[in-house]
């Protein structure tokens, strides 16, 4: 059965291939055109610059560098007068008599743009000429001069300011898009899936600034390129490094410290990049124990991380790279007495890795091969001991994870001015550890050792294969088209699903244009959770015979336009998604730890989300930054939860309203931002009474009262030294006017006795708790 969708899948990719191929003969045949291709890369480092605009300046049309720095433009006519340009860089422009016969390298030189060159150069990245809608881009620069919890960068957080993305709780890294949950959003690094994207039980990402060279979010409107999810997708492509000469940079803060090294393995060929990242919680928690004694305690936490990139010049067509992320948190807790007490720990871990092979097949035609594999895994210990004259040993040790191997394959193809085509495959082997389980009880007196061991694993195997056009129809009309088809084997059982994708963009007046989109998706693995915190006791499951997949579908519509003279980008989108197959614990249910099999603590219902977000972004000049808003409503329909009738969403948030500044006077940066969000919703039991010795609670319905209005302000401002290269002293105040937001709620219990009925009953008042007062923070950064 697997090698029958194997195969399957092989004959498809060949039949698009060889399809494509004659197509690009046929079209050479019809018509005398010029092409253009090639890698337009930083003149200093060589680094890949995503995004470039590479447009024709006399018929108005253009393309943008893809993932991998890689562009083909075809035109009808020749000469060709073509500029490359690029935010923060000068442009470049060149005329073309005829098709090049090689591979071109374009090198834009890193400089400081004046307002009126940016007017002229600021032409295909004009949202009015995008097709994608739904689309959030954000630069490391961004990322790293904008106020963070103790200031720590944060790509992840810098998107939740944005509409249409919402954090869980205070300080969560956690990614809520259009009210969907954390799982539903695709996170690849360099193609790798990331299966857990948070530090520091999820106050932090997991993605190093340094090391990342552009992320991009998109909230809907997904090509047919990307599959297995049924929200969003962010996708991050890391830095190659320096080709040209040796780079260092490290970064000194109250959380953590970074040192990133990079450099040329053979110059211009060739080049490395190490990001690596320690907190110091650990070494700081003991050296208060050795001081103060610790209460007989050591406890500590630390997280550290790792990225690692290579990347070789095979010949002038082929590029190879090798690229990793491995990141590790764990947290400890022992008492020091050797006779008697306890050891707990828990921790987590996740390594994301891919071999990839970019070949140019000729000036029209780019493919990338990957082979990929990701791994997560969790584990929480617990243990106490005697060491008197039973010698007793109790322990438990309980660890889930996910691991994946992947072949991919996608192929981009120029086949005419008006067709950019995409097509390509994936298959990946999943194996599922949703539960491995060891309890153990020594006893050296009795001459007792008991080990009892249980261990879930689920193999299953997932395919896909896709194909999408980009179409340019009409000057005012473009589309985006495709479709992505899917399978699942697990157990003997074989799901599939046939996807559909659309995107338009139909050009108003006054240079506005009106962007439809419209998607179907479905989710063969799904992560439960009862915490939305990201802890490690989120389990990831496969789809089961027993759990079908989810499906979704989502349309949305909206206006967008760049304001040239202002260098603004304007849009205003709604949105609609209908989810089937969530799951979620029963009443009562939690597996972990449990004897019971998961699918025996689980339930599946419905869900709604739907909504407006508006968004002002200013990208270019002193002062950047944007405005945000979002009105949205996120509901849930489970017939085994409230009684079958639906309810509010976890994270339903009706206002979320965010400010971010950055502004620079001379060298000097000041950032700030503001948000303002609905309190999220929690269940709230007010009532339990005793019958006979049983405690009965008393519930209205789920989700039913909502927290109080969460906001806060935070301030950064970043001054340049002269030491070293370069360097940067920056202070930060995360909220910054002390407001008290709550984290979560404390039940109290009070008693009384009812006179009438003769039941004492019990009522309940709850005590707010808020974790983030307001936190000064002092870093230091300095390129060596």
């Amino acid at each position: 059965m697997v090698i029958y969708f194997i195969g399957r899948t092989v004959i498809i990719l060949l039949v698009l291939t060889v399809g494509t191929m004659l197509l690009s003969n046929y079209a050479s045949v019809l018509a005398q055109s010029l092409t253009v291709s090639g890698y337009v890369t930083d003149s200093e480092s060589g680094e890949a610059l995503i995004g470039t605009n590479v447009y024709e300046i006399n018929l108005r049309v253009g393309t943008t560098t893809n993932n991998y720095g890689f562009f083909s433009l075809t035109l009808p006519v020749m000469p060709a007068v073509i500029r490359f340009s690029y935010q923060g860089y000068a442009p470049e422009t060149i005329t073309f008599q005829e098709s090049p016969n090689d591979v071109l390298q374009i090198e834009l030189d890193p400089t400081l743009l004046t307002l009126d060159s940016l007017e002229i150069t600021a032409s295909y990245d004009r949202l009015q000429d995008q097709v994608q809608m739904s689309k959030l881009q954000v630069t490391m620069e961004d990322v790293q001069t904008l106020p963070a919890l103790l200031g720590e960068p944060d790509i992840l957080k810098t998107f939740q300011l944005m509409p249409g993305v919402s954090s869980g709780a205070e300080g969560s890294s956690g990614l809520y898009v259009r009210g969907g949950t954390p799982d539903q959003t695709l996170i690849l690094l360099d193609g790798a899936t990331v299966y857990n994207a948070g530090h520091l039980f999820g106050f932090l990402s997991t993605f190093n600034s340094e090391a990342i060279n552009s992320a991009t979010l998109l909230k809907g409107g997904l090509p047919a390129r990307y599959g297995g999810r049924l929200a969003a997708v962010l996708d991050m492509t890391m830095r190659e490094g320096n080709r040209k000469s040796f780079n260092g940079k490290a970064n000194v803060g109250i959380l953590a410290s970074q040192l990133t090294v990079e450099g040329p393995i053979q110059k211009e060929k060739s080049s490395y990049l190490f990001a690596a990242r320690r907190t110091y919680f650990d070494l700081i928690t003991l050296g208060i124990n050795q001081i103060f004694g610790g209460g007989g305690l050591v406890q500590g936490y630390f997280f550290h991380d790792l990225n690692a990139k290579a990347n070789f010049d095979v010949s002038k067509r082929d590029r190879l790279f090798i690229s990793a992320y491995i990141g590790e948190d764990k947290g400890y807790e022992r008492t020091k007495n050797p006779d008697q007490g306890y050891r707990f720990q828990i921790g987590w871990r996740n390594i994301a890795s891919t071999l990839r092979w970019s070949h140019v097949v000729n000036s029209r035609m780019f493919a990338n091969t990957m082979l990929i594999f990701s791994t997560f895994r969790s584990q929480i210990f617990d243990q106490q001991y005697y060491t008197d004259d039973t010698s007793t040993i109790r322990s438990s040790r309980y660890s889930s994870g996910i691991q994946d191997f992947a072949v991919k394959t996608d192929i981009e193809y120029q086949a005419h001015l008006d067709h950019y085509v995409r097509f390509g495959g994936v298959i990946t082997r999943h194996l599922f550890i949703p539960s491995r389980q060891n309890h153990r009880q020594l006893n050296d007196a009795f001459g007792v050792d008991t080990t009892t061991t249980r261990s879930l694993r689920t193999p299953s195997m997932e395919w896909s294969t896709y194909i999408e056009d980009e179409f340019t129809v009409t000057d005012w009309l473009k589309t985006n088209g495709g479709v992505h088809v899917a399978g699942y084997l697990v157990d003997g059982v074989h799901y599939s699903s046939v996807q559909p994708r659309i995107s338009t963009s139909f050009l108003l007046w006054r240079s506005w244009a009106l962007k439809t989109s419209y998607m179907q998706t479905q989710q063969f693995i799904q992560q439960l959770s009862n915490s939305g915190a990201g802890l490690p006791t989120d389990l990831w499951l496969p789809s089961t015979p027993r759990i079908r997949p989810q499906k979704a579908w989502q349309a949305a519509i909206g206006v967008a336009r760049t304001i040239e003279s202002q260098s603004l980008d304007v849009s205003i989108e709604s949105y609609y998604r209908e989810s089937n197959g969530l799951i979620a614990y029963k009443e009562g249910s939690n597996f972990v730890g449990s004897s019971t099999d998961w699918e025996e603590t689980v339930t599946s219902g419905r869900g709604w989300a739907y909504g407006v977000e508006f968004l002002v972004h200013r990208k270019r000049g002193s002062l950047t930054g944007w405005i945000g808003y979002t009105l949205s409503w996120s509901q849930r329909r489970i017939a085994e939860l409230n009684r079958g009738e639906v309810f509010p969403h976890k994270y339903d948030r009706r206002h979320d309203f965010s400010v971010a500044m950055m502004y620079q006077f001379g060298r000097t940066k000041v950032s700030a931002t503001w948000v303002y969000t609905s309190g999220r919703s929690v269940t709230l039991n007010p009532t339990r009474y005793r019958d006979r010795g049983v405690i009965v609670d008393v519930y209205t319905s789920r989700n039913n009262y909502r927290i109080p209005a969460y906001h806060k302000l935070d301030l950064t401002v970043h001054f340049p030294r002269r030491k070293f290269r370069s360097s940067e002293l920056s202070f930060g105040l995360y909220n910054a006017y002390n407001r008290q937001n709550i984290f979560f709620l404390i039940a109290r219990e009070t008693r009384d006795l009812d006179t009438k009925t003769g039941f004492e009953n019990e009522k309940r008042t709850y005590r707010q708790v808020t974790y983030f007062p307001i936190l000064p923070s002092i870093s230091y950064k300095f390129q060596f």
